[in-house]
């Protein structure tokens, strides 16, 4: 059950992650366009 919820846990840290490096891209690419 542990395991599962690590597993769980790192996914969504994964997802987080990729989440902020996207709008971190989107943002710095549009402050660049500016």
């Amino acid at each position: 059950m542990e395991r599962v919820l690590v597993v769980v846990y790192s996914r969504n840290v994964l997802l987080e992650t990729s989440v902020l490096v996207n709008w971190w891209l989107d943002l710095s690419s549009g402050l660049r366009l500016a």
